[in-house]
């Protein structure tokens, strides 16, 4: 139980916690976005071949 946890490990773990909640959010975002035909996919293939930077 978390309540067992020594205060830095509690700590960490809320802090985790926000973050996942924080990508999941974004993640639907996204999703939504992509269905909602916002954004549209790019092959995997051509992501590697377009120059970083």
């Amino acid at each position: 139980m978390a309540v067992q946890l020594p205060p830095d490990q509690r700590l960490t773990l809320a802090c985790r916690s926000r973050i996942d909640a924080a990508w999941e959010a974004e993640m639907g975002r996204r999703i939504a976005r992509y269905d909602d035909g916002g954004v549209k996919s790019i092959p995997a293939g051509e992501t590697r071949e377009r120059p970083k930077g």
